[in-house]
């Protein structure tokens, strides 16, 4: 996104011209692959990619790789702070709302019967204690996570808006998605993991080569994306997403834990880290800014657990010009 791409485009009625597939069909084959050979899928749509079948796939163009000064942030309508320090206060004000009830009804049953219900109260801290040790605090952030989707409009629309972020990001990075899911409880059954709101699933096959940061690695802006700058891309699109639709953003702290911790593990220096990390941000910004009202299609979709195969389609069919020749 070197210049904001120009408006108007008519919108394409076929996703490409594989033996005239419509985007149903190209959709639903998508589909298979990725249920019938997951590892597979990147290289197929890679493929169509290159065939034309695919038009919006790897297609982002971004802005240059480069440090940007805080008139420039400022220039972008992009305050660091707002987006890189996520507050989630639905999920905290859903977490005081179970504590003060708790609170309550335990001290009215105390004094209805001490013995019985002191004896519970140990047992209530003995499970948040191994919960604690044991899961990092996952039983209670799945419990969180769980009330705060039944409870909350604006938080399920927020996660929505998110998970569609990385998805989005990710494919116009030319990183196929796999998989994804709107709450921990979804995410605990499909991969088993706690402590996660939400999760998305990518496959980059690139990502087996060791990508490297050097001092000039943000001069040449003529270049693709190269490994690391795709994955702080993709882990930067959820709070970017949330950025661009609320202005603030709520969640998104592991994304910036996973970002970080690949970073140093590139044993990437201080200044490397901030410069790639705001980059990201700049650039994630820009590109779903002009994506806005897709973005907000694909989370729409999404809460309605479309399939990985129909949100390529909603990418594919919102504009009919690639965003990189």
């Amino acid at each position: 996104l070197g210049r904001p791409r120009a408006r108007g485009f008519p919108r394409r009625r076929t996703v490409g011209a594989k033996a005239g597939e419509s985007r149903f069909e190209v959709s639903k084959e998508l589909d298979m692959i990725l249920s019938n050979s997951p590892a597979n899928a990147s290289k197929v749509a890679k493929e169509w990619a290159d065939e034309g079948v695919l038009k919006r796939f790897g297609r982002a163009r971004l802005l240059p790789k480069r440090k940007y000064s805080d008139y420039e942030l400022r220039m972008f309508k992009l305050n660091p702070d707002d987006l890189f320090y996520p507050e989630d206060k639905i999920i905290t004000d859903v977490r005081n709302r179970i504590l003060l009830a708790f609170s309550l009804i335990y001290t009215y049953a105390l004094f209805s019967e001490f013995d019985r219900w002191f004896n519970f109260g140990i047992f209530i801290i003995f499970l948040a204690f191994t919960d604690q040790i044991a899961f990092g605090g996952g039983g209670w952030a799945l419990t969180l996570d769980t009330a705060a989707n039944s409870l909350s409009p604006q938080y399920r629309e927020r996660v929505s808006i998110h998970e569609a972020g990385h998805v989005l990001t990710a494919y116009l990075l030319g990183v196929l998605p796999q998989r994804y899911s709107l709450s921990g409880l979804e995410a605990f059954q499909t991969d088993g993991v706690l402590n996660v709101q939400a999760g998305s699933i990518f496959d980059d096959p690139d990502a087996t080569q060791t990508p490297t940061l050097t001092p000039n690695s943000y001069d040449n802006p003529t270049q693709p994306p190269d490994t690391i700058q795709r994955f702080s891309g993709i882990a930067l699109g959820g709070l970017a997403a949330e950025y661009v639709i609320f202005g603030h953003t709520e969640g998104g702290d592991s994304d910036l834990v996973q970002l970080n911790g690949a970073l140093r593990a590139l044993k990437a220096s201080r200044k490397q880290t901030k410069e790639m990390k705001e980059w990201a941000a700049v650039a994630m910004v820009t590109l779903l800014r002009e994506e806005k009202d897709l973005l907000i299609k694909l989370a729409e979709a999404m809460r309605r657990r479309c399939s990985i195969g129909e949100a390529v389609s909603i990418i594919e069919s919102y504009h009919s010009t690639p965003l990189k020749q």
